[in-house]
């Protein structure tokens, strides 16, 4: 009996992890480990996987270099810590994974995705998202690397900075899918900062959850309707 799913949770220090890599069965992976495996490229696992899943103590360093090991992912899912997110500029090495449909990844900043020319992931369907931003979001940009997406999570962190302008009108050319964007921060931001939403029409796709209410901002924390418009929202804090 070969072994197709293997989930690793609180690894601890010391084990040799070495012999997965016979495992020539195993289809999915998720690694917790208290310890740095290596990079990518030194991770003991086998050319078959179709689903990795590593959590941010796992790596060693914040590149992709390696994983075009893996020619066969559907699913990748790299999560890393606030100080170890990727750079955008990473993801060109996914060019290589053409079967790879769902990718979940932390980003050092989207804010000038344009600037990198970075080849478009047209293979990508969905993709969760969490990233900082400078001062300013065009998910028009997301959507040039990203042309197919179908799902999109972004979860935005903009807590080192005193303006955030997010420009969602470009949404809308993701067809029958979930959007969900999440601004987080704004009361660690100092006294005269603020958070603005553009004014545009809400994204022609279903709304999940319900907003967080904001201190200060009428109306925070209601869905609104599909059609309705979007109104400027201004988070000032005194």
């Amino acid at each position: 009996m070969s072994i197709e799913h293997l989930q690793l949770e609180m690894m601890p220090v010391g084990p040799d992890m070495s012999p997965l890599a016979e495992l020539q069965g195993l289809r999915s992976v998720s690694v917790n480990s208290r310890q740095a495996w290596g990079a990518l490229r030194d991770l003991p696992l086998p050319s078959g996987l179709q689903a990795l899943t590593l959590v941010p103590s796992t790596l060693s360093t914040s590149s992709l270099d390696g994983i075009e090991r893996w020619p066969g992912l559907t699913k990748l899912h790299l999560a890393a810590d606030t100080d170890s997110r990727f750079v955008p500029d990473e993801l060109r090495k996914l060019v290589a994974l053409h079967e790879l449909n769902e990718l979940d990844i932390d980003l050092a900043q989207i804010s000038r995705l344009a600037e990198l020319r970075l080849p478009p992931l047209p293979q990508i369907q969905s993709l969760h998202l969490r990233a900082e931003v400078r001062s300013r979001i065009d998910f028009s940009e997301l959507l040039e690397v990203f042309p197919n997406l179908r799902t999109l999570s972004a979860q935005i962190d903009h807590r080192s900075f005193t303006t955030l302008d997010a420009d969602v009108s470009a949404l809308r050319a993701v067809p029958a899918s979930s959007v969900t964007i999440h601004l987080a921060g704004e009361k660690e931001l100092p006294s005269g900062s603020k958070v603005k939403i553009h004014d545009q029409r809400a994204p022609r796709v279903p709304l999940t959850g319900k907003p967080p209410v904001q201190e200060g901002v009428p109306g925070s924390g209601i869905r609104p309707h599909p059609g309705a418009w979007f109104r400027s929202v201004l988070y000032r804090r005194s």
